[in-house]
């Protein structure tokens, strides 16, 4: 079924409901966060990426894009975000499970049987599956047992191909790749006004290593020179790289890797 907007928001409620009862419009829920995405990048980069893929899947199959989730699980520092940046604006694991569980039994009610959810931050994950399990459980108590739930994360469809051409040093994981090669590239291809290259800053990844209880954190940025933080009852003591010895983490700097793949995505 076609619509005037592919937005759930944007519709008059007889229109989304003539689309919603009968359980044929998939429904896309996207998950984001509020959160430093390196000096180039704004802070919603988690919302603006998994929203606009909804967007570009519900026009495909007819469907329909909810409000997104505009703030997620709290930011960690070993996936590169973390308390200490300031912006970051986060939820508590219980919160999180039961607003999205809350939202996916509204929409079942609605009468959506197709739900589709967008996440577009790591650390949302596993409370997103804790909240199907939730709402699903939920519902079988109403004695709706056919509502079909699937995740996505949007990097899950990036090939092997194009990870070995974009690390030709070794992929250090997606739980790492924050505000750098994959996230900058696509936001360069479909919100380029919102990206500031000349502000970009490449950083060697951090390496951790754990000592009975206390970890030493190596950093090649000389901002993080701090003796010692206390993250989550684990002591770390960050120390700085020698930086002859991390140039050679990837060949490529973030500009240039970011450049290759920019191209690729089409802005529409």
């Amino acid at each position: 079924m076609s619509h005037k907007s592919n937005f759930a928001s944007e519709l008059t409620w007889p229109v989304y409901d003539a689309a919603v009862r009968s359980g044929a419009t998939p429904i896309l829920i996207p998950l984001g966060s509020m959160e430093q995405h390196g000096h180039h990048m704004p802070m919603h980069v988690d919302v603006l990426l998994p929203t606009e893929f909804a967007r570009r899947a519900a026009a495909e199959i007819g469907g329909l894009v909810a409000p997104t989730f505009t703030y997620g699980y709290k930011s960690h520092q070993k996936s590169g975000g973390g308390y200490h940046m300031p912006g970051t604006a986060s939820l508590d694991g219980a919160t999180l499970v039961a607003a999205l569980r809350d939202v996916i039994k509204e929409f079942a009610r609605h009468g959506a049987r197709q739900i589709c959810l967008v996440n577009g931050h790591f650390e949302n994950s596993w409370f997103i599956i804790e909240a199907i399990d939730l709402a699903l459980r939920e519902l079988r108590w109403d004695r709706i047992e056919d509502v079909k739930i699937v995740v996505l994360s949007y990097w899950d469809f990036v090939d092997q191909g194009t990870i070995d051409r974009l690390y030709p040093s070794g992929f250090p994981g997606w739980d790492k790749e924050h505000g750098g090669v994959l996230e900058t590239s696509l936001m360069l291809a479909l919100f380029p006004d919102l990206v500031s290259m000349d502000c970009a800053v490449h950083h060697a990844l951090a390496a951790t290593f754990d000592l009975g209880g206390v970890c030493l954190l190596y950093t090649s940025d000389a901002a993080d020179d701090l003796p010692c933080v206390d993250l989550g009852g684990r002591r770390f003591i960050k120390k700085k790289k020698n930086n002859h010895r991390d140039t050679t983490f990837n060949q490529l700097t973030l500009c240039q890797r970011a450049h290759i793949t920019r191209h690729t995505i089409s802005p529409h």
